[in-house]
């Protein structure tokens, strides 16, 4: 039986946050993979102010059979 491959988009707020997590999603068969991307900028509203902040992308390759963990 074959996993469904599922690619996870999401952010870190600094580049040695990003590196732990995808040192850890890898490191535990949590993902394949994680590619991520720093110097992003994301703006987003958080409790009720819009925020214009740095952040790193993170690209994270996995199954449907590991999301759940």
């Amino acid at each position: 039986m074959g996993d469904d491959i599922l690619i996870v988009f999401c952010t870190a707020p600094t580049h040695d946050k990003a590196e732990e997590l995808a040192r850890g999603l890898v490191d535990e068969r949590l993902a394949a993979c994680v590619n991520f991307i720093p110097g992003i900028r994301s703006v987003y509203r958080w409790e009720g102010t819009v925020k214009n902040e740095p952040e790193n992308q993170l690209i994270i390759k996995t199954t449907q059979h590991r999301w759940g963990a």
